[in-house]
């Protein structure tokens, strides 16, 4: 602590990564993403299907990731030009599927004002499981 210089103690700004690098073939090679999955107002996201990494900016050599992906994890690319990790969990989270069996929804009021129009949504649901005894309860003994 005592050999420590107000250098060492400066937060030093990190370079972004800028540059994309995947392991195929058994080399690490650079590649430029493609086929974009999903295009937000600010960002681009891609699936990446090798193992990669993120590289910082000014950096020549492919092997040299600073952040390491697997395969199956997203990239995103700003507007700025810098990639980003998103792993699997992380994008279904921000962007869930959607919801397959839609609600049944009222074409018109009259379907609301209806009496059985819920009941009769629960009965084309098909069978539902209850989690009560169907059996009788069993009387106490007498001999007490």
């Amino acid at each position: 602590m005592k050999d420590m210089t107000l250098k060492d103690i400066l937060v030093q700004q990190v370079s972004p990564t800028t540059s994309l690098s995947i392991y195929k073939g058994g080399i690490w090679q650079f590649m430029s993403p493609t086929n974009q999955t999903r295009v937000d107002e600010t960002q681009s996201f891609f699936l990446i299907s090798y193992p990669f990494g993120l590289i910082r900016q000014g950096i020549s050599d492919p092997k040299a990731w600073a952040i390491k992906g697997a395969p199956g994890d997203y990239v995103a690319l700003d507007m700025t030009g810098a990639y980003s990790l998103v792993t699997k969990a992380e994008y279904a989270r921000l962007f869930p599927p959607p919801n397959l069996n839609p609600p049944t929804q009222p074409n018109n009021s009259n379907q609301i004002k209806e009496k059985n129009f819920l009941t009769n949504i629960l009965k084309g649901s098909g069978a539902t499981v209850s989690n009560s005894k169907t059996s009788k309860p069993t009387p106490p003994n007498s001999g007490y």
